[in-house]
């Protein structure tokens, strides 16, 4: 039995590696090495500015806010995580509801799990966080609504 705990981005590339060394799969270095390249590149982006404030909802009744590696998801991509830490509830009142600038993703394949989507969690971050009135929606989005304003609610709703 192998007990993974990943608690950060690192931790998440490493588990990969971890599992491939227990079960003899020697694709999996060259999988979290892949991850790591993405995350760089990601990172490697020109900040956007001002940096715009995203909020990532992992559940919505009650609103629980995204943690352990979400938040440095947020900060690598170009954005700003206010909730991520404090957990403020409230949703209708953030800026980003009242604007309308709403994003939903499928949390459980591109945040929520620790795998290697989550390079492509990024990537949807980082494509968010820079986009312009009338730019396509980022791969992997559910719902895009993106009117200017500098921020940005990532939802990850309940499957049905």
């Amino acid at each position: 039995m192998l007990s993974l705990e990943p608690r950060s981005l690192e931790d998440i590339c490493a588990s990969v590696e971890e599992v491939g060394a227990a079960t003899g799969c020697d694709a999996a270095g060259r999988v979290g090495a892949a991850m790591r390249r993405q995350i760089a590149a990601v990172a490697g982006l020109d900040a956007p500015l001002p940096a715009p404030r995203v909020a990532c909802l992992e559940w919505t009744d009650p609103i629980m806010v995204g943690g352990h590696w979400v938040p440095k998801m947020v900060e690598l991509a170009g954005g700003v995580d206010p909730l991520g830490t404090a957990g403020l509830p409230g949703f209708d009142l953030l800026p980003c509801a009242e604007n309308g600038r709403v994003v939903a993703v499928d949390g459980s394949a591109f945040f929520n799990r620790p795998g290697p989507r989550i390079t492509q969690g990024m990537r949807i971050i980082a494509t968010a966080v820079r986009a312009r009135s009338g730019d396509a929606a980022p791969e992997g989005a559910a719902y895009w609504n993106q009117p200017a304003t500098s921020r940005i609610a990532l939802m990850t709703p309940r499957p049905l």
